[in-house]
């Protein structure tokens, strides 16, 4: 399957809670769930469910995606080589919406989670976004990336539904501490 070469130029949508949580094989720590809506405009156009732990090594801090899905195969297979993330492929179902400067979303991924989002992001001034990935890779070397740009960003609220059976089973049950919405982003990922 051919993907495009990074840099990835990102126009869209993004949602996205914070937990503590304990994932099978890991110690408590902070993880993101997040809701990709990657628009017209975007390298390569499509919705994808990340989930992240948030590492920190040499100093500074990072997100390290333990799963993930995306709804287009080139996009899954991108993550995996160009970015090292474990992306699998999945349908992933939005309905976005509002009036006026309030906003609201429904994600849904069947058998893995769904999730609700209300916010203002309609008022939202324009502010910088920056992140680092590190990905651990067997036998080679750490694969690294940044996502940077800007996005119309606020707090919102955040509600989660994820089934105990399913993959992300260690998260049933929680409630995020923190969500946000990142409107109207312009970013590149590489």
């Amino acid at each position: 399957m051919a993907f495009p070469s990074p840099p990835w130029k990102i126009h869209g949508q993004a949602w996205f809670s914070l937990f503590y949580a304990t994932r099978p094989g890991d110690a408590l720590g902070v993880y993101a769930a997040a809701c990709l809506s990657h628009e017209s405009g975007s390298t390569l156009p499509h919705q994808a469910l990340l989930v992240g732990r948030l590492v920190r090594e040499d100093g500074g801090s990072a997100v390290q995606v333990v799963d993930g899905w995306a709804d287009n195969a080139a996009a899954v297979e991108g993550y995996r080589a160009a970015f090292g993330f474990p992306v699998g492929s999945g349908s992933l179902e939005a309905e976005v919406g509002g009036l006026g400067p309030v906003g609201r979303a429904e994600w849904h991924a069947p058998a893995v989670a769904g999730a609700h989002f209300a916010d203002t992001a309609g008022v939202a001034l324009r502010m910088p976004l920056r992140l680092t990935t590190r990905q651990p890779a067997v036998g080679e070397p750490t694969m690294g990336a940044s996502l940077s740009g800007s996005a119309r960003s606020v707090p919102c609220l955040g509600v989660w539904s994820i089934p105990e059976d399913g993959p992300l089973g260690w998260l049933a049950h929680k409630q995020p501490f923190a969500s946000f919405r990142a409107r109207d982003a312009r970013l590149v990922l590489g």
